[in-house]
């Protein structure tokens, strides 16, 4: 599974109008919306979510719209899934009281949710820290998998290592298939760094 910061980070919130594009072509399915206020709901139009999430991100903010990919490998994952994985995500990036939308994308190969919101804190309207925002995306998703799937990462590395190998190339590969990428310590040869996502 991984996670991907969008660039698109603008104050207009064109992350709400591609969605909602994706649920009226069939492509896509609004999973949850979550810390809206009542009158702001499923039945909602595009526009109403996007006039509210630009009403409180009235400050300085450049890029304002928060916008996130989680996927996973073909369907190894559901909707569902993937959804609760999403709402523990954005707790772990401290966005958990932050008004946001999660869409399941249907259009590719790979199950994957589209998650929306802001940058600015609803409360006090100011900036939310996304210092190292595409690190701590990383750490956040591996902690929500662990919570949701109970997918520990080490677990994974542990399991992975009990394969028989012949050559550093096999055990390469079999780590890059899994999410793994592993390296060889410039400093001591005998010795290998394994790095995730």
């Amino acid at each position: 599974m991984i996670v991907k910061i969008l660039s698109s980070a603008s104050k207009d919130f064109h992350g709400v109008k591609y969605n909602e594009k994706k649920i009226n072509s069939d492509n896509g399915e609004l999973m949850d919306m979550k810390n809206f206020p009542s009158f702001i709901n499923k039945d909602s139009s595009q526009e109403e979510v996007r006039n509210y999430l630009k009403s409180i991100s009235q400050s300085n903010t450049k890029k304002p719209q928060f916008h996130a990919v989680i996927s996973t490998k073909y369907q190894e994952h559901s909707k569902e899934q993937l959804t609760k994985i999403a709402n523990e995500f954005m707790k772990e990036m401290e966005y958990g009281s932050q008004p946001y939308i999660v869409v399941f994308h249907k259009d590719t190969e790979n199950n994957h949710v589209h998650i929306v919101s802001t940058r600015v804190d609803k409360d006090t309207g100011k900036k939310i820290n996304d210092s190292f925002e595409k690190i701590k995306s990383q750490q956040a998703l591996s902690k929500a998998m662990e919570t949701i799937l109970g997918v520990s990462r080490e677990a994974n590395i542990n399991k992975l290592l009990q394969y028989k190998y012949s050559t550093f190339q096999q055990l390469e590969k079999l780590l890059e298939q899994n999410g793994f990428k592993i390296h060889i310590n410039e400093s001591n040869p005998n010795q290998a760094n394994i790095l995730h996502n």
